[in-house]
């Protein structure tokens, strides 16, 4: 059994908006579980008083507007940003029902599929629970997975002697911007296992350097009160690139904000929680190939079963009930709200997007693709690449 221990570290730097935290070189780290822990975000109004809250369908990075890591010569070799902070929500879909509230509720505070009670009967949704401050984020220390975040880390990588700084901007602009302020009672510091045996550290392979997935996101506006009609459009920003699979989700625009006195409420309400589409049909057509025969991916139940046979059995992702009224009547067929392309191939001369849906949003609101596009890290020249062979 390895012998390790454990280091916490503030941030070299920090501001309102920036922190940098530093990995050092020379030093046998297991990569695949950096985190941040240890810290408390409090939300007040003007005069101070605390204002009770929960995480959206991002969990705690929603806090997070872009985190990246970079080696210690400065090159930036993974990152994730804007909405492809919420692959960690599509991946707790992944988690059995008490996997989902004993861990992942732990790490990420998901904040609809998280259910505290005696018996079935006394189940309460944690987003509109007005009889107790469970759900109150003001109340919880908070836990980021930051190797979870970048596949560089989580994946191509296991034990490391680089060293790397990692660089966080925070969302506190966006989240402000109701008047309301956050602040950390505590500053998050960093934490990092240590080998103190002889555990060897990754050998670069030879030619390529660490292959890795890296997350693209594309997303496309849906007007407030009219259907979508069609979305036929070319991803060119993907040409010559090697893509494994495409996630898709409709960002949900719902205002929720306007819910009674005294319920707990997101800090950015409603606009990131998925919803479920209406009569939603999509397609991608790659170098003049359909992807999916027939009429493409067009009912919940299909949708389903490419998840499924793609990552076994999920849940239904928190956000997806927001039209139910209560949570134990949550289905799976039509109220799916995230789907997988299963893609695995090169994008040589053109990819084109076609997606359709019949829901008149209440607000303006977004399709959301992500894609994991192949990239290579090369230490010993301290260059990234596309794979695109």
């Amino acid at each position: 059994m390895a012998s390790v221990k454990t280091m916490l570290d503030d941030p070299i730097s920090y501001s309102k908006q920036r922190s940098v935290y530093r990995i050092p070189s020379g030093v046998k780290v297991n990569t695949k579980k950096i985190r941040l822990l240890d810290f408390k975000l409090e939300r007040r109004d003007a005069a101070g008083a605390v204002i009770p809250y929960v995480f959206g369908s991002g969990g705690s990075s929603e806090m997070i507007k872009k985190i990246s890591c970079n080696s210690i010569q400065g090159v930036e070799i993974d990152r994730a940003a804007g909405l492809s902070m919420y692959f960690q929500n599509l991946k707790a879909s992944l988690a059995s029902n008490s996997i989902q509230y004993g861990i992942n509720s732990m790490i990420a505070h998901q904040m609809d599929l998280s259910v505290l009670a005696p018996d079935f009967a006394e189940v309460l949704n944690g987003n509109i629970d007005t009889n107790s401050n469970y759900w109150d984020m003001n109340n919880h220390y908070q836990t980021i997975n930051v190797s979870g975040l970048m596949q560089y880390l989580s994946t191509a990588r296991s034990v490391s002697d680089d060293g790397y700084e990692i660089v966080i901007e925070w969302n506190f602009d966006q989240m402000e911007s109701d008047g309301t302020i956050f602040t950390f009672a505590s500053q998050p510091k960093i934490a990092y296992d240590v080998y103190l045996d002889g555990t060897p550290v990754d050998t670069v392979p030879a030619k390529t350097g660490f292959i890795y997935y890296s997350l693209a996101t594309e997303s496309f506006p849906i007007a407030a009160g009219v259907p979508l009609g069609d979305i036929d459009r070319k991803l060119t920003s993907y040409n010559k690139q090697y893509i494994q699979n495409m996630y898709y989700f409709i960002k949900n625009g719902e205002d929720l904000s306007a819910a009674p006195s005294g319920f707990l409420r997101s800090m950015q309400p409603a606009k990131f929680l998925s919803t479920a589409p209406l009569d939603e049909k999509m397609q991608l057509i790659i170098d003049g190939v359909s992807l999916f025969s027939k009429k493409a991916i067009t009912k919940g139940a299909h949708k389903q079963s490419i998840f499924n046979d793609q990552f076994n059995s999920a849940n239904i992702p928190a956000g997806s009930n927001l039209e139910l009224t209560k949570p134990l009547g949550l289905v799976s067929d039509t109220r799916f709200s995230y789907g997988v392309l299963p893609v695995n191939r090169m994008i040589n001369d053109e990819m084109i997007l076609q997606y359709s849906e019949a829901k008149v949003h209440a607000r303006q609101s977004a399709l959301v693709v992500m894609a994991e596009v192949l990239r290579g890290y090369m230490p010993d020249k301290s260059v990234t690449y596309f794979v695109n062979v």
